[in-house]
């Protein structure tokens, strides 16, 4: 059916808009169906100083996540044992292993810029990060933070990475309209597919 209009009061106080005649609507949002969450049963975990991009979980540790952010950063984040809340908060925030994707002395743009981490993929045994970032490289650190490998074939920003589940290859894909599977263990290019006409935005594994 098409859509109702409304011009009550109540409804445009509700849904915090200006209602008119012309205004279709399909239903008014109340204020009793929120949910409120209390801030103890929330653990916030702070140190990103940019919009944060995506969180992946740990495939083998479920207190272990990760986050990539334009602050030109990924962090590994370890949350306490017990329950969410305020002492959780504070102890998860503290000690985040923080892997930076600026060299030593670059000079960054305000925001970010060049170095937003874009994108992030566990592999399947929960050892290695994969990271992606505007400047088109990927990146393979430990667990622990190390470094392992940098891969640079694209000639644009990367937006998506996926691990096979062997963990000998992964799959990336970049804004120069290009996917690209990489030998992990020589970080060598195994094949790039060229097809798109347009940004490769997202890449999965069939299998």
């Amino acid at each position: 059916p098409p859509p109702t209009t409304t011009t009550s009061a109540a409804a445009a106080a509700t849904t915090g808009t200006a209602a008119s005649a012309s205004t279709p609507t399909t239903s008014a949002v109340k204020d009793e169906d929120s949910i409120h969450i209390p801030d103890n049963k929330v653990t916030v975990l702070r140190g990103h100083n940019h919009e944060v991009f995506i969180c992946a979980w740990s495939p083998t540790q479920s207190n272990i996540i990760a986050s990539c952010s334009g602050d030109s950063t990924a962090r590994i984040w370890t949350l306490p044992p017990g329950p969410c809340g305020t002492k959780a908060t504070i102890s998860a925030s503290a000690n985040p292993i923080v892997l930076q994707h600026s060299m030593a002395g670059e000079v960054m743009p305000t925001g970010g810029g060049s170095k937003d981490v874009t994108t992030l993929d566990w592999s399947a045994d929960g050892k290695r990060l994969a990271t992606g970032s505007y400047d088109g490289k990927a990146r393979i650190w430990s667990q622990n933070g190390d470094l392992l490998a940098t891969l640079h074939k694209h000639k644009g920003p990367i937006f998506s990475l996926k691990w096979n589940k062997k963990g000998d290859y992964l799959l990336s894909g970049s804004v120069d309209n290009t996917a690209i599977i990489w030998d992990v263990s020589s970080g060598t290019v195994k094949q790039q597919f060229r097809y798109h006409q347009a940004p490769t935005l997202d890449v999965d594994w069939r299998t």
